[in-house]
């Protein structure tokens, strides 16, 4: 899945924009979760994702979903979580891209 991008960020320069990584919730589950279809019957399906977050954002925050539909019925939703925490920045981070930016 495509990375998200998080409005004030902690990054390593003052122009730079951060993403962050997301997957589905249950990637990491070894469960097989079938179903059988008719000759009719297709899986659809859908997603709704956040396109950008703000910063603070933690590990495992739910972003979105990705439905599954078999006709006319839900047959499974599966959250879309971040992978990792992105930090909000703060003065002190303010304070350090104006240091390194005069010693450059």
């Amino acid at each position: 899945m495509k990375p998200i991008p998080v409005s004030d960020a902690k990054t390593s320069h003052i122009d730079e924009q951060s993403y962050v990584s997301v997957k589905l919730a249950d990637e990491d589950n070894n469960d097989f979760d079938g179903v059988l279809l008719n000759d009719t019957e297709e899986i659809q399906v859908y997603y709704d994702c956040s396109k950008e977050l703000t910063a603070p954002v933690n590990a495992g925050e739910k972003v979105g979903y990705v439905k599954y539909m078999v006709g006319n019925e839900e047959w499974k939703r599966t959250d879309i979580i971040t992978s990792d925490s992105i930090e909000k920045r703060d003065a002190l981070w303010f304070i350090k891209m104006i240091f390194d930016c005069w010693l450059i």
